[in-house]
């Protein structure tokens, strides 16, 4: 298995009074097969939002375009949602620490009206550009955000093909039709990719490397776990963790918790929630995920875990912290009568209250797994959104539901189509 991260779930089955291998023993052979077949796909390249981590062709054209915007630009806005931004925001969030050029990014994966208007009132729009990204081209919010910035910008006499950039798909659509009448530059939003899937294509990329991630990194320790799960699909990490995430038998868990013991990865838990919400939510099948964060939730949430309904799975990921971040002054904690936090590093206390926070649920009976990782770098980072990705692809297998596409969001977008045109309020 990858020694980038370790993956125990143990608890997870003892506290559902299953093992690994009964559970396994109960998955059809055809659904196994599925998985399988699913493998030999992706290593074909028939599912490029995977394959692509086994590539770094693509990412030197990538750099060029970022060194050009971080030349002429003190501002970069990133209009999209869903998928056209939570992989781009779990990226930039985790690497603002490595940041070594002043870009600010802001990211509009909104239209409340007090957001949108605040940066336009408030940027030097001068020294601002926009990247609006949307995959079928059509996404309203976007569509509208980009026309209120080409607005903004023709109002200070700027050109519109030097601050804006789009990302959509190859082919006829209402953002490519709007930007290629302002000789607006746009690239080309992978195909067959659908928005959940792309953290690892350009539409995550780009933000992450103004941000200044190394996403060669990134992309080798997510194909660390892709090459491992190709390998051997059903003695792989993300096949056990679709066995116990998936919500299979009489004992399943409808909600699971995602909580990372890091900051830097909190934005990882809202693309969480949407890659397994938007994936597995079909046919009145599927779990509900809730994003949640260490230390902080510990405060807020755990109560309710401990001790509320027994119908949650609550996933941990430890990263090695324990020899992280400054000492606290040992005189200052005594002086106060606080000995244990004498010396005591930040680090090294987030780590044991998501040990001791797991043992507390495990004894409570709450079914806990963990992703022990090594200490956080891009590696590890892609290493973890890979698992997930192909743990939720063999859920949607498992659960017999097309992880692909989204017909409820679909329904809800031709609904408020339906309102805007008929006049409604």
């Amino acid at each position: 298995m990858s020694d980038l991260y370790q993956y125990d779930d143990m608890a997870a089955f003892t506290a559902l009074s299953k093992h690994r291998k009964d559970i396994d023993s109960t998955i059809p052979d055809g659904q196994k097969e599925k998985i399988k077949s699913f493998a030999k796909s992706i290593d074909a390249g028939s599912f490029p939002g995977f394959s692509i981590t086994s590539r770094e062709e693509d990412l030197p054209a990538l750099h060029l375009l970022v060194e050009n915007w971080q030349q002429n630009f003190k501002h970069i806005i990133v209009l999209g949602v869903g998928g056209s931004s939570l992989g781009a925001q779990t990226l930039t969030s985790f690497a603002r620490s490595y940041a070594a050029k002043e870009v600010e990014l802001h990211y509009l994966d909104n239209v409340d009206p007090y957001r949108v208007e605040g940066l336009i009132d408030n940027l030097p729009l001068d020294q601002t550009a926009v990247l609006s990204v949307s995959k079928s081209g059509s996404t309203i919010e976007t569509l509208a955000q980009t026309l209120l910035f080409i607005e903004a910008f023709e109002a200070k006499n700027l050109p519109i093909d030097a601050h804006v950039i789009g990302l959509t798909e190859n082919k006829p659509n209402p953002l490519r039709r709007l930007l290629e009448g302002y000789k607006v530059p746009i690239l080309n939003h992978p195909d067959d990719v659908g928005g959940r899937f792309t953290i690892f294509t350009l539409v995550g990329l780009i933000p992450a490397i103004l941000s200044g991630m190394n996403v060669f990194k990134l992309r080798q320790g997510a194909f660390d776990v892709l090459k491992q799960f190709i390998q051997n699909p059903l003695a792989s990490n993300p096949y056990y963790g679709a066995l116990t995430s998936a919500g299979l038998g009489e004992d399943t868990k409808p909600i699971q918790y995602m909580m990372p013991y890091s900051d830097r990865l909190r934005k990882m838990s809202d693309w969480f929630v949407q890659l397994w919400a938007e994936s597995l939510g079909k046919e009145s099948k599927g779990t509900t995920p809730v994003a949640a964060v260490g230390s902080t939730d510990q405060h807020s949430a755990l109560q309710l875990l401990m001790d509320g309904p027994k119908d949650k799975l609550v996933t941990f990921i430890i990263p090695s912290s324990v020899d992280e971040g400054k000492g606290i002054p040992k005189e200052k904690a005594q002086k106060v009568g606080l000995d244990y936090l004498s010396n005591l590093n930040l680090g090294k206390l987030i780590y044991h209250q998501a040990q001791g926070t797991a043992e507390a649920l495990t004894a409570a009976g709450v079914p806990v797994r963990i992703f022990y990782t090594e200490k956080l770098n891009e590696q590890v980072l892609g290493a973890l959104l890979m698992h997930f990705m192909l743990e939720t692809a063999i859920a949607g297998v498992l659960l017999d539901v097309n992880t692909w596409n989204q017909p409820g969001v679909e329904d809800g977008k031709k609904r408020t189509l339906n309102h805007l045109q008929g006049g409604a309020h």
